[in-house]
């Protein structure tokens, strides 16, 4: 379990932000078995996990690519995977806001359709913060060299 970032607290709802730099097997976007150095956006409400956004980057065959994946809400799956073949120095910033507002998208989504406790908990929990807030957030961590880069 990697480094606690940061912890925010808002009504019933707890944030953390973790950094890690394990392979993500369970992630189905990625066909890469290293390391991928990333940052775990984990929300919890009274102490019960709610969802584990798994953001992070890794060199891949064609340059540098980028994941998100949700690992923990039963029934919903979420994985974007981008590559860039040239560098893009706001690269990991515009990642970060676009996976956040297409996860915020998806589960709202999902939530709307199954009517699923643990996803109706998800939105909740990302007004409860602000979808701005967790990007920042996100961005922040992301310039913290607390990761090593992947190899």
């Amino acid at each position: 379990m990697g480094d606690i970032i940061k912890m925010l607290t808002s009504g019933d709802y707890n944030i953390q932000v973790r950094a890690d730099n394990h392979p993500l097997p369970g992630a189905p976007c990625i066909p890469y078995g290293g390391n991928v150095a990333h940052m775990n956006l984990e929300l919890y409400k009274n102490g019960d996990s709610i969802f584990n956004l798994h953001i992070g980057e890794y060199n891949g065959g064609s340059g540098k690519c980028y994941i998100a994946w949700e690992s923990e809400i039963p029934g919903f799956e979420f994985c974007l995977n981008s590559c860039q073949d040239r560098y893009n120095p706001s690269g990991a910033s515009d990642w970060v806001s676009t996976a956040l507002h297409e996860f915020n998208e998806e589960v709202q989504d999902f939530a709307d359709e199954s009517g699923d406790a643990v996803a109706l908990a998800a939105v909740a929990g990302i007004l409860a913060f602000g979808i701005k807030t967790l990007i920042d957030i996100l961005i922040a961590a992301w310039l913290i060299p607390i990761v090593p880069p992947p190899p």
